[in-house]
């Protein structure tokens, strides 16, 4: 049996299971759902869970554990369930031949529960959206669509009327070391970037994945002694930035937290702080908008910084 098709164990969300589970032992499933909250906290993963569980049956266990016994479990560890199926974007986004595609096969499978799960909504073209919303509309047999959702003002207003919404905060922090320790990632939870991660398994592993430590310690240096020439900094920062807008939630959030030390004791360095946030953060804005290089864009980053330091003597 092929293990990577078996969803791991859901950890948190307490409430969000409970509810789940409840849809389940009253028979009253909608059949439209809408997963909503940010990237990495497990909407996909409860998806996941919701799905297996509809099919194989719940355990007597609270939360959402599907019955492992059930004959099903092994038809889909080998994705041979024709009643389950997962849209995802092809290139940018969720094509409308691919809803047909998925809508076709569940068509055809046999009596029991249909379940797709859309990750994300957010990618769908309008097209594909429309297609989805007539499956929403005209729902055959025991069909339920879940929608993973980060930005609720992405989608069409009548995809989300059509759903039972489901919201997922952030982990809380001993759940996120829960599952960071079964990850083996324990080393990976440091109390230095905790509120970066922001209860995120996802950003966790990307912080790891973009070597995020070394940045900040390079943020930082710049912060203490911003006299180097920005074009030299940022020259040599970005041999080692792979993923700019990564990079952009990075600075973005030191130059949060050194507003918010500032905060009680030294109120007009935290406005000023604040001040150079909006700046900085208005350029990275254009630097998407605007198509503009990496290197030009953190040059001028680098320059609000450097002036704003330079003339007001913030440490």
């Amino acid at each position: 049996m092929d293990a990577l098709l078996t969803p791991k164990e859901l950890i948190g969300h307490t409430e969000v299971q409970q509810q789940l589970r409840h849809f389940i032992e009253d028979g009253t499933v909608p059949n439209g759902l809408l997963f909503f909250g940010p990237k990495g906290v497990g909407k996909r993963l409860a998806a996941e869970n919701f799905a297996w569980s509809l099919i194989c049956g719940l355990t007597q266990k609270t939360g959402l554990t599907y019955n492992p016994q059930s004959s099903f479990v092994p038809v889909l560890q080998h994705g041979a369930y024709r009643g389950f199926a997962t849209l995802e974007k092809e290139g940018s986004a969720i094509k409308v031949h691919q809803v047909r595609a998925v809508t076709q096969k569940l068509a055809l499978a046999d009596e029991g529960w249909r379940v797709i799960i859309v990750d994300a909504a957010d990618d769908l073209n309008p097209q594909a959206a429309n297609a989805l919303l007539k499956t929403l509309e005209e729902p055959t047999g025991q069909t339920v669509l879940i929608l993973l959702c980060h930005n609720l003002s992405d989608l069409l207003p009548t995809l989300i009327s059509r759903c039972r919404k489901v919201r997922f905060g952030p982990l809380e922090e001993e759940n996120l070391k829960q599952v960071l320790q079964k990850e083996d990632k324990t080393d990976l939870y440091q109390e230095a970037f905790a509120n970066f991660f922001t209860g995120s398994v996802g950003q966790a592993f990307k912080f790891e994945e973009m070597q995020g430590a070394p940045l900040v310690k390079n943020i930082e240096a710049y912060f203490k002694d911003p006299s180097t020439s920005v074009s030299v900094v940022a020259q040599t920062w970005l041999k080692n930035i792979t993923d700019f807008p990564f990079f952009g939630e990075l600075l973005l959030w030191k130059l949060a937290q050194k507003s918010k030390e500032c905060s009680a004791q030294k109120k007009e360095e935290a406005y000023l702080w604040g001040a150079l946030y909006q700046k900085v953060q208005q350029t990275l804005a254009n630097q998407s908008e605007y198509n503009l290089t990496p290197q030009l864009a953190l040059e001028e980053v680098l320059r609000h910084i450097s002036k704003t330091i330079h003339h007001n003597n913030l440490t």
